[in-house]
């Protein structure tokens, strides 16, 4: 039996939003399938915006940026996270529902 695996500590914050706006961008076009997501996916488009912004604001800033971007971080993880379970239990298993989801 399959399931998501976001394996998400070992991507860096470039690879996290690249993956979020695939996985977004998967999940809209496949609305049918994926109607009800626990994380509204214009909110997962936001945190992933803030997320790149706050990233830039460390190569200029200094701890507080970077404790900013952390944070950031975290929250785009946790809504991640919500919705690898929700694919992987409405999958049952089944890998091109995984895939349609891009996870």
């Amino acid at each position: 039996m399959l399931y998501v695996v976001l394996n998400l500590q070992s991507k860096n914050v470039g690879d996290i939003i690249l993956y979020t706006r695939m996985v977004s961008k998967s999940m809209k076009l496949n609305v049918a399938i994926f109607g009800m997501p626990p994380v509204n996916l214009k909110d997962l488009d936001t945190q992933a915006d803030e997320l790149e912004q706050a990233q830039i604001d460390t190569f200029f800033g200094g701890e507080k940026e970077t404790l900013i971007r952390n944070q950031k971080r975290k929250k785009l993880e946790n809504s991640l996270k919500k919705l690898g379970l929700y694919v992987s239990q409405l999958s049952d298993g089944d890998a091109t529902v995984i895939h349609k989801a891009s996870m």
